[in-house]
C-alpha cells in the first residue's frame, strides 16, 4: 500500500500519542470547569481529537522525508489513524464505564444499554458515517498540511 522503506506506523503512533494527550487534557479541563457534554463544544473537541493529531503526524512525515506523502501513503496513514482513533475511543469508553458505573449499571448497559435494536442500528450507521468523514478528512489533512510544511521548509 505504501512504497518500501516508508513505514507509516511511526506516524500512526504519533497520531495515537497526540490523540491520547489531547483526550487527557480535555477531560481534565471538563472536570476542572464542570463542563457538560452533548453541546457544540463537545462536537468541536471531538473533531479536534482527529484534526490536531493529524497535523503532528504530517509535520513529522515531512521532517523525516522532506516531501509530501503519496496518494498511497495518505490512504495508508488515514486507515491507521482512524483505526487508532477507534481503539483509543473504545478503550477510553471502557475505562470510563469501569470507573463510573456500578456493577448493576454496567450489566444493564452491556445487555441492552436501555436502547432498542433500531436505536443500536441507527447509532452504528451514524458512527460509520462519522468515521467515513473522518477517514477522508484525515487523508486530506495529512497531504494538505504536508504540502504546506514542505513549502515552509523550502
Amino acid at each position: 500500500m505504501h512504497p518500501p522503506g516508508v513505514p507509516l506506523n511511526r506516524y500512526a503512533l504519533i497520531f495515537i500519542i497526540a490523540n491520547i494527550l489531547l483526550n487527557i487534557t480535555v477531560a481534565a479541563l471538563f472536570a476542572s470547569f464542570d463542563l457538560g457534554s452533548g453541546d457544540i463544544l463537545t462536537a468541536i473537541l471531538t473533531a479536534a481529537f482527529v484534526i490536531a493529531p493529524t497535523f503532528f503526524a504530517s509535520a513529522a512525515f515531512v521532517k523525516d522525508h522532506k516531501r509530501p506523502p503519496t496518494e498511497d501513503e495518505k490512504s495508508s496513514f488515514a486507515w491507521r489513524a482512524i483505526g487508532a482513533y477507534v481503539l483509543t475511543s473504545v478503550a477510553t469508553a471502557a475505562l470510563l464505564i469501569g470507573i463510573e458505573l456500578n456493577p448493576e449499571e454496567r450489566a444493564a448497559l452491556l445487555t441492552s444499554g436501555g436502547m432498542s435494536m433500531i436505536v443500536w442500528i441507527i447509532s452504528l450507521v451514524l458512527i460509520g458515517i462519522y468515521l467515513t468523514i473522518c477517514y477522508f478528512g484525515v487523508r486530506w489533512l495529512f497531504g494538505w498540511y504536508a504540502r504546506i510544511a514542505c513549502e515552509r521548509r523550502a
